[in-house]
């Protein structure tokens, strides 16, 4: 049987990955262009960092076309110049 010391699989380290995902999300909120559709990014990047391999199997959750446009996030960016889509 096989011990941690001398396993080839990195250990993972819980407290580590939290220290660094809140440090992640604390610098995201601080910028004026931060929103929660984005700090998903942050965590998928931490959570690969810390050797979380399904991070990069699984898709970020994200509305669909009709969920954004119902909650008003559609052509956001375009309704913000004062433009019509």
């Amino acid at each position: 049987m096989s011990t941690p010391a001398d396993s080839s699989v990195p250990l993972f380290d819980p407290d580590a990955f939290y220290r660094d995902l809140l440090h992640a999300l604390d610098e995201w909120q601080r910028r004026p262009t931060a929103t929660a559709r984005g700090c998903v990014s942050v965590v998928k990047r931490v959570a690969l960092a810390h050797g979380i391999q399904i991070a990069g199997r699984l898709p970020l959750p994200r509305l669909s076309r009709k969920e954004m446009d119902e909650v008003g996030a559609l052509g956001a960016s375009w309704r913000r110049a004062n433009r019509q889509r």
